[in-house]
């Protein structure tokens, strides 16, 4: 019962997560939430583990086999985590990141830790349909009651336009295979406006990716159409900032250039482990300082794009196993036809190629992460999640 109140709060819970300062780009709320209820979490999950075997199968439990699977990714990671740590001298940057995000080594930890005890933090389907439902509706109102920002970009209970989107996106396909008529048309709406109301651009593409899979994937000639459309248009974006451009702001992404080009720079200096968890913001800065760019004047703590930001935290060892987990895990989902958190997954490493986004969107890609990166430890909890979450071809 514990277990499930805390997975409720840590996937719908933190979305509206706003006491005592109310809406605001600003998430050591949030942060500090997530770790306190993934702390409780994940030691009552092993405790619970722990109490319901033998001993002696624990200990089976940790030579090479299956079981063990989940286990090296984190190991990898954990292990680039500490060195950072122990290299600084546990650097309370590296800890807790700046104060604006706290996204430094503490909420790292909880993630890897959220990885492993996944298959144990499970809610009912029936619960999960319901509750996105509702959660996206009041996502929808409270977002029309919130005064959008300098750019005319809303962002709601998230404090940060692009999360408001990537929430409008896990949400939305949570609820297609469940929900028919008028109310699966309602619900459409309201993502697609959420979207819109956003202003991330690439979340536009994604909300176009999800609605293809749901809807037009029986189309063969239509969805693969759409598909090679999205992607070329995909290329293009990542390709258009290093163009000095003076198209409107809504297809400008010329800002990002400088970010990826002094991150890219960055990087050079330490390619194998990266500089640490949280540690951007300095490294950054003192790269755009380096090279006499604006950026040295500017509190940048996010690359802007997932690839290049895990590369200057942990290296090419940490984003291969990063690389590793996505692959393993939309594999799984593809060959059981999970097409809800396959989409779900996909459209958030979209979002993530260009924008930061919020801890409270990053608890459901790490619980989503643990929850399918291996079918044979966790074969029943996949198997009932596909079962209701998936529509046959």
């Amino acid at each position: 019962m514990l277990l499930q109140i805390c997975t409720l709060f840590l996937l719908f819970g933190t979305l509206f997560a706003i006491w005592p300062v109310g809406p605001n780009s600003f998430e050591p709320i949030k942060t500090y939430l997530v770790i306190i209820i993934s702390s409780v979490s994940i030691v009552f999950a092993l405790l619970k583990q722990f109490a319901s075997q033998p001993t002696r199968h624990l200990v089976q439990s940790f030579r090479p086999s299956a079981k063990l699977v989940p286990l090296v990714p984190v190991a990898i990671l954990l292990f680039i985590l500490l060195i950072h740590l122990l290299r600084t001298h546990f650097d309370p940057l590296l800890i807790w990141g700046n104060p604006y995000r706290p996204q430094g080594s503490l909420i790292y930890l909880c993630f890897l830790g959220l990885f492993l005890v996944a298959p144990q933090l499970n809610l009912p389907i029936k619960m999960i349909v319901k509750v996105a439902q509702i959660s996206l509706l009041i996502l929808f109102v409270t977002t029309i009651f919130t005064a959008p920002d300098a750019n005319f970009r809303f962002y709601g209970l998230l404090g940060e336009p692009n999360s408001l989107a990537a929430a409008a996106l896990i949400l939305f396909p949570l609820t297609v295979n469940s929900t028919k008529g008028f109310k699966l048309k309602l619900l459409s709406i309201v993502t697609f406006l959420l979207v819109l109301m956003s202003g991330s651009r690439i979340a536009v593409l994604a909300f176009i990716f999800t609605a293809n899979v749901f809807f037009l994937r029986q189309h063969r000639r239509l969805f693969l159409g759409l598909n090679l459309l999205l992607g070329s248009l995909l290329l293009l974006a990542i390709i258009q900032p290093f163009f000095n451009s003076n198209l409107p702001y809504y297809l400008n992404l010329a800002g990002r250039a400088d970010i990826w080009t002094n991150s890219a720079q960055a990087f050079l200096y330490s390619p194998l482990l990266g500089f640490g968890f949280g540690s951007l913001e300095n490294i950054i800065r003192n790269q755009a300082s380096l090279n006499n760019n604006i950026l040295q004047y500017q509190t940048i703590d996010q690359v802007h794009n997932l690839l290049l930001q895990w590369l200057l935290m942990s290296g090419v060892i940490g984003t291969i196993t990063l690389l590793f987990i996505i692959f393993r895990v939309c594999k799984n989902l593809y060959i059981t036809h999970n097409w809800t958190f396959l989409v779900i997954i996909v459209s958030l490493l979209l979002i993530q190629l260009f924008n930061p986004v919020s801890v409270a969107i990053l608890i459901w890609q790490w619980w989503i992460f643990g929850k399918f990166y291996d079918l044979k430890t966790n074969q029943l909890q996949t198997e009932k999640l596909a079962e209701t979450m998936v529509d046959s071809l």
